[in-house]
């Protein structure tokens, strides 16, 4: 080697990932769960007719919470309008027939025992 000539090692080529291919891979996977995302089917739990007086009742109790007074309304279920009264501790009173948990919006069965 006293030429002065240079003997390199073989070139290997480097591990890893760019910045560019990073983000090119997540700009794919973003476009992907967007489209899984919009073709999801809509929440299919409650009835149609029963979302709009379960978001009623919630209204009416955040309002009897946040004013500590008791809140008055009416709601529509099943085309039958009830009179309710959302009371300051979170409680709801009203006709029987409401049947609808105000904080899940499920059917309240009455025939079932208290737990």
């Amino acid at each position: 080697m006293a030429c002065g000539l240079r003997v390199d090692r073989p070139m290997y080529s480097r591990a890893g990932v760019t910045l560019v291919e990073l983000m090119v891979v997540l700009a794919v996977l973003g476009v992907m769960a967007s489209v899984v995302l919009l073709s999801w089917p809509p929440d299919r739990s409650r009835p149609a007719g029963q979302a709009p007086a379960t978001d009623s009742i919630a209204v009416l109790r955040n309002r009897a919470l946040q004013s500590g007074r008791p809140v008055a309304g009416v709601v529509t279920i099943g085309g039958f309008k009830s009179a309710i009264i959302a009371l300051p501790d979170g409680r709801i009173v009203g006709p029987e027939r409401l049947g609808v948990s105000p904080l899940t919006g499920r059917k309240i069965d009455a025939q079932a025992p208290a737990r």
